[in-house]
């Protein structure tokens, strides 16, 4: 999987200390690990996710909680749905989430059997 911040991602997986956590540790390191090439991690990087999606329009974008603990997460949205891009908003990769993208929902798919994880789809107008 390419990463649009792989060097911070992968300095955080490596990290001992517990700025992160075993948690946030852990988890980094099964985001980055056996993915299809077509999917891009995107975490902590608003500006890199923004640009993946205005370029990307006929794509896919999961939405997770870096928790992994709201039931309805990972989801996944076309690109075209505008609450994965409206300016309005400032917290797509940081604080409590962050993004896979593809232009593939099937390599998506195969990213989320990766970690057992089964994806809702969004049932919101252009996701359908």
């Amino acid at each position: 999987m390419r990463s649009s911040n792989s060097n911070t991602v992968r300095r955080l997986a490596e990290r001992s200390d517990d700025s992160i956590g075993s948690q946030g540790n852990k988890l980094l390191s099964r985001l980055m690990a056996n993915d299809p090439a077509g999917c891009t991690l995107f975490w902590d990087d608003e500006d890199a996710y923004l640009t993946w999606v205005h370029a990307n329009q006929d794509g896919y974008v999961v939405n997770c909680d870096k928790a992994c603990v709201m039931s309805m997460y990972p989801m996944i949205h076309r690109a075209i749905h505008k609450s994965m891009w409206t300016p309005k908003r400032k917290n797509y990769t940081t604080g409590d989430y962050f993004k896979v993208c593809s232009r593939s929902a099937s390599d998506l798919g195969v990213w989320a059997a990766n970690r057992k994880m089964t994806m809702t789809r969004c049932l919101v107008g252009k996701c359908r």
